[in-house]
């Protein structure tokens, strides 16, 4: 009968049931909950979607904002990458003027023994010689401009910019000026005159050329080799090794980082062996040479020497 009644009651009113209808109002009643539901939430996130696409449409445009702890982090790479070209670039030119004078020293010396003059090429070399200091002493403010700048992003209140203030604060006003003592004896252009000096053993006087003392003076500058390996050849130097030196009360110089290297690397030992004999070697051929038809008035026999004193 129920069948009955409800295909009548379609026949009649051309409609459903109300069991249908039920169920229909149900169902849309939970599709009108759902669609609200959506709606709020797609205007929630159309709320929320500035806030999202604002940096991406900044990042676009070239002007992207980023954090103090990110601007930090980039200011902090920069420096220490400053630092390191800088006492690469010092340490090469430091080492290139030592050589230029090398050069116009021995051909000075050969001038003397082949009686001609050579004062264009000493004049030119000499030239040569002073502009790679002077562009070793500038890398040199460089160098000591970046760890100024390292010390105070580390939280020490310094003056702004490279100045005597700012080297004082930072503790390195005194490394700078024993740099800048090391770079300064050279041959100068256009100064040349003889040294007189008193030789006991011989019972004469030795006279030496102004330019071969500088010269000699000019060996100094291999104390600048320990930077070189900490900042550029090994990480000795780094922030790490230094806040690792501050937990266990040491200074990370070149004094400890010769120390190190001379107990932990038999390969850089041998390096400054070698560089060693080499310059004592020059040097005691540079003090032999005024002596008449001395040995040591040659280099060879100056290694030699050094070789079999150093070793035995």
């Amino acid at each position: 009968m129920s069948g009955i009644k409800r295909e009548s009651f379609k026949a009649k009113y051309g409609g459903e049931d109300s069991t249908h209808q039920d169920s229909n109002g149900v169902a849309g009643a939970m599709g009108q909950k759902r669609g609200r539901l959506a709606g709020a939430g797609a205007e929630n996130m159309l709320r929320l979607q500035p806030s999202i696409v604002v940096p991406s449409q900044e990042a676009k445009g070239g002007k992207l904002h980023m954090s103090a702890g990110q601007h930090e982090l980039e200011e902090r790479t920069f420096w220490i990458s400053q630092r390191r070209s800088a006492c690469a670039t010092t340490s090469f030119f430091s080492f290139l003027g030592v050589c230029i004078a090398i050069a116009q020293n021995e051909i000075l010396w050969r001038a003397q023994q082949e009686v001609w003059n050579p004062s264009v090429y000493a004049i030119v070399l000499k030239i040569s010689t002073v502009v790679t200091t002077i562009i070793a002493i500038i890398y040199m403010l460089k160098y000591y401009e970046s760890i100024v700048a390292l010390k105070r992003l580390s939280g020490v209140l310094l003056p702004p910019g490279l100045s005597i203030n700012s080297l004082r604060g930072a503790g390195v006003i005194n490394k700078l000026a024993m740099d800048v003592l090391f770079l300064i004896p050279q041959p100068l252009p256009f100064i040349d005159f003889d040294v007189h000096v008193w030789d006991q053993g011989l019972g004469r006087e030795s006279v030496y050329n102004l330019d071969t003392l500088l010269l000699c003076l000019m060996f100094c500058r291999a104390s600048f080799l320990p930077r070189l390996y900490g900042e550029c050849i090994s990480d000795l130097s780094s922030e790490t090794a230094t806040a690792i030196g501050r937990l266990n009360k040491l200074t990370i110089d070149s004094t400890f980082i010769m120390k190190y290297v001379i107990a932990n690397s038999l390969q850089v030992v041998s390096v400054l062996f070698f560089i060693q004999i080499m310059i004592f070697s020059y040097l005691m051929m540079c003090a032999e040479r005024p002596t008449d038809n001395g040995a040591l008035r040659h280099y060879a026999n100056c290694l030699w020497l050094l070789i079999i004193t150093m070793t035995t």
